[in-house]
């Protein structure tokens, strides 16, 4: 399992937090982030993309359109990301794609943390 710098565990944390909003939970485990947290991340922001126009324009922009459905776009792009995020406050569409991707996603990212 590939370890991450603490600069990269910093920019995911913020990452999860414009997900999952401040979450203590999420937030304790950024010292075992590591490639499969970024992995779940990344799923749950094509799920919450797929969910959410204004997010798919965001993420689209920045790596470019057809590379979305490729895998380990969030790390090549994390810092990058992550100030875009800060910079733009992004809106979500609505509750129900954070919910969805909440719900669906969170402990999986919380399980890569443990390795499994």
């Amino acid at each position: 399992m590939n370890r991450l710098t603490n600069e990269e565990k910093q920019s995911l944390a913020r990452v999860l937090e414009i997900i999952y909003g401040h979450d203590s939970q999420l937030l304790n485990l950024k010292n075992s982030f590591n490639e499969k947290t970024v992995e779940a991340t990344e799923k749950a922001f094509v799920a919450l993309t797929d969910c959410n126009e204004n997010m798919k324009n965001l993420v689209t922009s920045l790596i470019g359109g057809g590379r979305l459905r490729s895998t380990c776009w969030l790390k090549r792009t994390l810092k990058a990301f992550e100030r875009k995020l800060e910079s733009d406050r992004v809106k979500f569409d609505g509750l129900a794609c954070r919910a969805a991707v909440a719900r669906n996603w969170k402990s999986e990212i919380v399980m890569s943390t443990y390795g499994i």
